[in-house]
């Protein structure tokens, strides 16, 4: 069978696990992405979780929208999945910046250095520490 068809069929028995919307689709919610993977998980019969840079994507979009509880449901949802991931913490102080929350973006930087160094989140957290 030539590889086209081979592809074709995959992405055809798969079709129900794929989003059925663009990210840039103003109808994705929270809520639909939460609904749609616990659909997927329950097909699978194991947990299956959303991808955390199309989440962290979706945060942003709201962000840049202006939908600044969108995007912290995003960027919480990322953070209930993936509470390891610094570079999620980077994210949500991201958002608190956004807001004009300090103290909260402080401390979500700091927790995200202390899970990675990366030199972009610790400039973002000296740039917040010396305009106190």
């Amino acid at each position: 069978m030539p590889f086209p068809a081979q592809y074709d069929a995959l992405r055809y028995l798969f079709k129900k696990y794929e989003l059925d919307k663009e990210l840039d689709d103003a109808t994705i919610t929270v809520e639909y992405i939460k609904n749609h993977y616990r659909a997927v998980s329950a097909l699978l019969q194991y947990p299956v979780l959303p991808a955390m840079g199309t989440v962290n994507t979706l945060g942003y979009v709201s962000l840049g929208e202006k939908k600044y509880d969108q995007a912290y449901q995003y960027f919480k949802m990322n953070l209930d999945n993936y509470p390891t991931v610094g570079n999620l913490y980077d994210s949500m102080g991201d958002y608190y910046v956004k807001i004009g929350d300090k103290k909260k973006a402080m401390e979500a930087f700091r927790k995200a250095l202390s899970l990675e160094e990366v030199a972009d989140t610790r400039r973002k957290l000296k740039q917040l520490e010396a305009g106190q």
